[in-house]
């Protein structure tokens, strides 16, 4: 963790240096052993809930598919297997990606808001359904699936799309 940093030298003379910063922060995967409830410590392995700091990793294999009722902060969602979704009622920010690259992913929101760095939906009917809330998308909307869709409703900013899949849309 901190400060890191790579410098390359070409020629002997010609160098550059490339920085970044690491933070803490792991990966949290859903297991919903014990209930629906995202914040249900057991229901995620390692047994904690998620916190700004976390990747989250949804995956099918899981007794029960997650709700999300009140809000949540995390780095980045990834959904890794076929038929596996993610209802939520209040708000999710997401600072990185949102990706949900199998087929039958989805998000779906009875309210709230989805907050996020960028969406990818690249499996066959893949969808992020916010039109009972609000949507905003910093960066770019990648809808590359087919029968894939992302649903803002009312008041939504999102970034610049891409839609190459057959039946895909956005609003």
């Amino acid at each position: 963790m901190g400060a890191q940093s790579f410098t390359a030298t070409a020629s002997g003379t010609n160098s550059v240096t490339f920085s970044a910063t690491a933070t803490s922060g792991g990966v949290k995967a859903w297991n919903g052993a014990v209930s629906p409830d995202w914040n249900t410590a057991g229901n995620w392995t390692p047994a904690a809930v998620p916190t700004a700091g976390d990747s989250v990793v949804i995956d099918p294999i899981a007794i029960n598919e997650p709700v999300l009722t009140g809000n949540a902060s995390i780095r980045a969602l990834t959904f890794q297997g076929v038929d596996i979704g993610l209802s939520v009622t209040g708000d999710l920010t997401v600072a990185g990606s949102v990706s949900l690259t199998d087929s039958l992913n989805y998000i779906d929101f009875t309210s709230g808001q989805l907050a996020a760095g960028s969406v990818t939906l690249s499996g066959f009917q893949a969808f992020i359904d916010v039109s009972l809330g609000s949507a905003s998308v910093t960066g770019p909307i990648t809808l590359s699936g087919d029968r894939t869709f992302f649903e803002g409703g009312p008041g939504s900013a999102l970034g610049a799309a891409t839609l190459s899949g057959t039946q895909a849309f956005l609003t």
